[in-house]
């Protein structure tokens, strides 16, 4: 009988491991090709959502099953199994459902909706992931069984996935209201930070944990970024082409820097650099990661962005010594002003950057890119532009760290 039983544990556990190795497959997927994502679904319908809801509750019924099966074949003292492990389940249950509640079977399924920044979406970008990680380690403590234990880190594997697979098509869809979120709602951690029985270490691996997770706007710095558009119309399109880079970024510190400058003039540097020269380099070379527009006259970089760059190279220090940077240039024409991005590469290069070029930009007919919003409407140049901000995003953390 006990063999029998046995046979059982191994099978539901089997079983469970593939339907997590097929999610976490299915989320890096999403993750990697976002054009051709799973989760979240391109396009929401009935049977994808009862498949996403059959595939939830078996996995969570396995966890139970073999919970039960074998109950408290680990040794654990009863105070942690009950004590904390009956508190995380608990209080995991009552964020889940609540959301769940809020959202509605369809939203919860994937489908688009309403933006919700109310209810425990005040502290967290993804309450209902953070609650599923509790309950699920709630049950792990008080079952205290190998099996269930195993495939409760390899779901938890999954919750951890799953922002990062939604993050962009949630700042896709929701635009400036999503960023005006996540820069200004308190994070998580904030909580945890401010609790009293919370030590130093603990706060420090919570935050490693849970960053992915929760708003890095409050509390917590972020990445300042500048921006150079080589067009001094307001309405330009590499303006355009500079906010939706921005925009895929994420939460950033941003201000565009005008270069609005006098001419470049040797007789004037004698007289001493223009303040407003003094403080475009100062706000270079102080910032995290630039970002470079130049739409492409005559087949080069606009003058603007030329006579900033000569500005910028007499201002003495390394401006741009080991400086992430992102180029990019929008022109009316078939390349894209392929022909400047190349010559705007040629120009900063000696100064020692570390510029992006994993990824290359080059909107073209950009007059034809953007929607009433201004948002780009080509998934292709969405793809590309978020590309590039990931690799922005790398090389800041790269320097950071």
């Amino acid at each position: 009988m006990l063999d029998q039983i046995k046979s059982y544990d191994q099978a539901l556990f089997l079983f469970g491991v593939f339907l997590c190795f097929t999610t976490v497959l299915s989320l890096i997927w999403s993750i990697v090709f976002p054009k051709w994502r799973l989760w979240p679904p391109r396009e929401y319908n009935i049977v994808l959502a009862l498949f996403m809801w059959t595939k939830t509750f078996l996995i969570y019924g396995i966890i139970l099953v073999l919970g039960v099966l074998e109950w408290g074949e680990i040794d654990v003292y009863a105070i942690l199994r009950f004590g904390l492990g009956g508190a995380l389940f608990l209080i995991g249950n009552v964020i889940v459902w609540r959301e769940v509640f809020r959202f509605g079977y369809d939203q919860t399924s994937g489908r688009q909706g309403e933006l919700v920044i109310i209810g425990f979406y005040q502290y967290s970008r993804n309450p209902q992931y953070v609650g599923d990680i509790m309950l699920l380690t709630g049950w792990a403590i008080i079952s205290s069984a190998p099996y269930a234990i195993v495939l409760v880190g390899l779901v938890c594997a999954t919750l951890v996935l799953a922002p990062f697979a939604e993050e962009p098509w949630l700042e896709a869809t929701y635009g400036s209201p999503y960023l005006e979120y996540k820069r200004g709602s308190a994070g998580f951690c904030d909580l945890i930070s401010q609790a009293s029985w919370c030590t130093v270490p603990f706060r420090r691996l919570a935050f490693s944990i849970w960053k992915p997770y929760f708003n890095r706007g409050k509390g917590v710095v972020m990445a300042k970024i500048v921006g150079l558009c080589g067009s001094l119309r307001k309405s330009s399109l590499n303006r355009k082409l500079l906010n939706e880079a921005v925009r895929l970024y994420g939460a950033c510190d941003y201000t565009e820097l005008s270069l609005n400058l006098p001419l470049y003039d040797g007789d004037l540097e004698q007289d001493g650099r223009p303040e407003s020269v003094e403080t475009l380099a100062a706000k270079v070379k102080s910032a995290d990661g630039v970002i470079i527009v130049s739409p492409e006259y005559n087949k080069g970089l606009s003058g603007v962005l030329k006579n900033a760059l000569d500005w910028i190279s007499r201002v003495p220090g390394g401006v741009w010594k080991d400086k992430p940077v992102a180029v990019m240039t929008a022109a009316a024409g078939r390349t894209g002003g392929e022909t400047a991005q190349y010559m705007l590469r040629s120009c900063i290069t000696p100064f020692g950057p570390r510029l992006i070029t994993t990824s290359v930009v080059c909107l073209a007919q950009a007059s034809d890119e953007f929607d009433e919003k201004d948002q780009l409407v080509s998934d292709r140049y969405i793809t590309s532009v978020s590309s590039l901000m990931d690799a922005l995003r790398s090389e800041i953390s790269l320097k950071g760290a």
